[in-house]
């Protein structure tokens, strides 16, 4: 791309001079990553295409799951393609027998200061599986069974720039379908979800504050059937179950009041408010040993589960040294009351521009969404939830090198104490989320390696400390270890390769299951493994020209079978060859 600069008006002597100089160069964009939209819940605003800089705690990022659905994952159109000039992105992608993915986007509004676009986004997937003891007895003298999933969004946002702030106004819409054939034959369950948040975000250096709030709802449309036979603890008999939904209201925001050069007083708050509608639990009697432990229904009906948290906080910073100490008041209401105090620190030192030593620790307390909890399985029960998650602390340190000559090292580890976290359970091979509780120690390293813009090599391992005793709130299928490694290459300025292992060990879920000798609502209980993450995947990309490119997604390229929960095993080979084009 050449740039064009023109001179003009030179005075040398009392002449006037004028010339003309062109200078070529080559520009290249800066193109940031497509974001998938986040998971129904209210979003701070910042003014679009901000860059920042990180602080050196803030490069701390627990390992989570990968989903095993390949798609093309939609943006937020306000904050895509913000450096270049076109309106519209279309994509669209398959790969034998059935992995389908589609998405699109448009921004009708495109000036400086004010954007309103739209996107949608389709993504299917349909695999066969043999048939497993999990399955219906209807089913399981089939060869193969089919389990499929079909998930749609459909999403606007806007963004307003003034010379105070920013408005930032974004809502979205999902449904997905899900075949569960583990609880009986041809069942396909539905699920249906809603967001709208609205945000401000204060420019004043005074005084600089921010407000959003938010509203969600997602539930399923059937009963999970089975559950009809159960004990039943509520005094409204016979059970009559019906399908869960949530209803989410927060409201968030935060005031800073800077004093001197260096410092700040300030106050976050954050306000979730969860109404949960026709909720059950299922609670096991014995449930640690005892010789006949027996599966009930808890009906609660419609309750809450709010929190209340305000954060007062001491900012200080300086070249090398930054920290940010406060204290988390979180005031528990509705089903669960009480109030929790713990302490909320960031602190980071950074002696040079490539070390950094930090330190963080904070206590997350906050009401559970059904939408989190499906993300994790799709094959839930849909006549369950969890209560509020609630961590008394988890403190991580680490140190941050580089980049030195293309290359950077991060260290890190770290504890955790949990109250009460969710953790899948299958009874009568039926998923459903209980309660854990316990501590446990969390580690792990990430290395990277680029050369110029040619080559880019990744590792990273990370461990975690998970057991009967032990659990890790971040990993709800209780791994104990996970490493990922990887690199890219870009051999012509064209085309860009890569290659990607996962491999994720320690997987269990709790499984319950009827012993021999005992009653019809007798079960005894263990711990099943749910297999090793084995996960070769390749990923190439060819861009025809600015507008056209050709990519190809492949995961699972060695074939491998792990179960996504309990009796559900993952597909083989999947992923996506697809076209992109921008308008």
């Amino acid at each position: 791309m050449a740039a064009a600069l023109a001179a003009t008006s030179l005075s040398a002597a009392g002449q006037q001079l004028n010339t003309e100089v062109v200078i070529d160069r080559e520009i290249e964009p800066e193109v940031r990553e497509v974001a998938r939209p986040a998971a129904f819940a209210p979003q701070l605003f910042s003014a679009p295409v901000a860059k920042l800089n990180l602080r050196a705690w803030e490069y701390d990022r627990p390992g989570q799951i990968r989903r095993q659905l390949t798609v093309l994952d939609p943006a937020r159109y306000a904050d895509t393609i913000a450096v270049s000039p076109y309106r519209g992105y279309a994509s669209v992608g398959y790969l034998p027998a059935m992995n389908l993915g589609a998405n699109a986007g448009y921004r009708f509004i495109n000036r400086k200061d004010t954007r309103l676009g739209a996107w949608l986004n389709y993504s299917g997937q349909s695999y066969h599986v043999n048939p497993a003891r999990f399955l219906d007895p209807t089913v399981s003298d089939k060869d193969k069974v089919s389990l499929s999933q079909h998930v749609f969004d459909l999403g606007a946002d806007f963004s307003h720039n003034t010379e105070y702030g920013t408005l930032g106004i974004d809502a979205a819409f999902t449904y997905g379908t899900v075949s569960q054939p583990m609880y009986k034959s041809d069942f396909n369950q539905n699920a249906t979800g809603f967001e709208l948040n609205a945000g401000w975000h204060s420019v004043s250096k005074k005084l600089p504050w921010h407000l959003a709030v938010g509203f969600s709802t997602f539930g399923f449309d059937k009963v999970t059937p089975g559950f009809e036979d159960y004990a039943l603890v509520d005094e409204r008999a016979p059970y009559k179950p019906d399908a869960v939904r949530d209803y989410n209201y927060t409201i968030k925001g935060g005031i800073e009041k800077p004093f001197g050069n260096h410092s700040a007083f300030g106050l976050d708050m954050d306000l979730q408010f969860q109404h949960l509608s026709q909720l059950n639990f299922l609670g096991m009697w014995d449930f640690f040993g005892g010789a006949e432990d027996v599966p009930v229904i808890y009906n609660m009906g419609d309750c809450n589960y709010n929190v209340l948290r305000f954060t007062p906080y001491y900012r200080y910073a300086r070249a090398k040294f930054s920290a940010r100490i406060g204290v988390d008041v979180a005031v528990c209401l509705g089903e669960y009351k009480k109030t929790r105090f713990n302490a909320n620190a960031l602190m980071a030192w950074t002696p040079s521009q490539q070390f950094a030593a930090w330190l963080r620790y904070e206590a997350p307390v906050r009401p559970t969404t059904l939408h989190e909890l499906y993300n994790y399985s799709p094959y839930m029960s849909s006549m369950f939830a969890a209560g509020p998650t609630l961590v008394n602390g988890h403190g991580t340190i680490g140190v941050t090198i580089g980049p030195l000559k293309g290359f950077s090292l991060e260290i890190w580890g770290g504890c955790s104490d949990t109250d009460a976290t969710p953790f899948m359970v299958s009874v009568d091979n039926r998923d459903l989320y209980m309660i854990a509780s316990g501590h446990a120690f969390t580690y792990g390293a990430r290395a990277r390696y680029s050369y110029n813009s040619l080559f880019t090599v990744h590792a990273s391992a990370e461990g975690s400390q998970n057991g009967d005793d032990n659990v890790n709130y971040l990993w709800l299928d209780h791994a104990k270890y996970d490493v990922k490694a990887g690199f890219e290459i870009t051999p012509i300025e064209k085309l860009t390769v890569g290659l990607d292992w996962h491999f994720r060990s320690g997987r269990n879920a709790v499984y319950c299951f009827k012993a021999d000798g005992v009653d019809l609502y007798g079960y005894d209980a263990e711990l099943r493994s749910l297999g090793i993450v084995n996960d070769l995947g390749l990923h190439a990309a060819y861009r025809i020209s600015d507008a056209l490119t050709v990519s190809a997604n492949l995961q699972n390229l060695m074939c491998r079978r792990w179960q996504l929960v309990q009796g559900v095993d993952s597909p083989r080979l999947n992923g996506l060859l697809g076209v992109s084009y921008k308008f």
